[in-house]
């Protein structure tokens, strides 16, 4: 599991999949090269919440029991890998308005779809024209924003703090996807212009890969050696730990089927997102430029047709003969 693979303009490394490194982040240190060698790249990624929880089967020596809450582990992150994501796609960073204050992130958004346009700049002529649709635009990210306050592994602003200029530039370069693509950071803030999502896909998918893998492995140990965990009656007196390991890996194995078709389907719903949302704020500035004009022309008709009026019935005017 040290090594990575790179198919199909996509890489798997288990060094990179934030599943494999909770999961194995307690083993014993002789074998943790296998798992995760370049560990520190996560420092500041995960809320140290998160690891109260993973570490409790290993303070009870029960570290056979990690099947009870690999599925947990996984699906949370998938989860908030989405919502970091979808707050992405609607123009939110970050929630750390010390870092990017929420109209400055606005105004990021805005320029780089709009040709220029920063939407809530008070000093832009232009932006003074679309008051309503930046109220609007700042009522969605404070929206976002409250998905951030629901994780419960993952640190946004942690790793969004990784995400440096040079990490923008290399997350670009769809042609350099190596060893040393960084997944993560790629997934949830870099975009390519050449395939919309697809950093992001990867992302979920290298998670995916991984899950899988275990969820496999630990299915074929348990039918090759049913006596290499302890083998004690539970506390509720029903079976025995392999016994229900088993039977909880069978059913995380009929799960994965479901997460599959689900994680496409969530997917597609994103890419909907990204491709519609800059659409969106689009035709509310066009609306309200069409509702600005009406009124400047409703300003300037009264007084035209005022003017005809008093001429006489300008709406019978007839040609004159040729």
């Amino acid at each position: 599991m040290n090594g990575h693979v790179i198919k199909d303009g996509f890489v798997y490394s288990p060094r990179q999949s934030a599943f494999v490194y909770l999961l194995c982040k307690n083993i014993n240190p002789v074998y943790s090269l296998f798992f995760v060698v370049n560990a520190p790249q996560f420092t500041g990624y995960f809320k140290e919440s998160a690891f109260d929880k993973l570490d409790l089967p290993v303070k009870n020596d029960e570290r056979h029991l990690v099947y009870l809450y690999a599925d947990d582990l996984f699906n949370t992150i998938i989860k908030e890998y989405f919502a970091i994501k979808q707050a992405d796609v609607y123009g939110l960073q970050t929630h750390d308005e010390k870092k990017f204050s929420l109209k400055k992130q606005i105004i990021n958004f805005t320029s780089s779809h709009f040709g220029g346009i920063e939407l809530c700049n008070k000093s832009d002529e232009l932006s003074k024209t679309f008051s309503k649709t930046c109220t609007y635009m700042t009522q969605y990210l404070r929206n976002q924003k409250k998905m951030f306050k629901d994780l419960n592994i993952l640190s946004a602003s942690g790793m969004y703090n990784d995400y440096t200029p040079a990490t923008a530039t290399a997350c670009s370069d769809a042609g350099k996807v190596d060893s040393s693509y960084n997944i993560m950071l790629c997934g949830l803030w870099g975009e390519p212009k050449e395939k919309i999502l697809s950093p992001f896909i990867n992302l979920v998918y290298n998670e995916l890969f991984y899950y899988n893998l275990f969820v496999e492995y630990y299915s074929l140990q348990i039918a090759k050696k049913p006596n290499l965990f302890k083998d004690t009656t539970m506390n509720n007196g029903v079976g025995t730990i392999s016994d229900q390991q088993a039977s909880r890996i069978n059913e995380m194995k009929t799960e994965l089927l479901f997460a599959k078709q689900a994680l496409r389907i969530s997917v597609r719903m994103l890419r909907n997102a990204y491709v519609t949302f800059s659409l969106h704020i689009g035709f509310l500035m066009y609306r309200e430029s069409l509702q600005d004009f009406g009124e400047a022309m409703a300003k300037i008709a009264t007084p035209v047709y005022t003017l005809f009026a008093e001429k006489g019935n300008f709406r019978n005017v007839q040609c004159l003969p040729q």
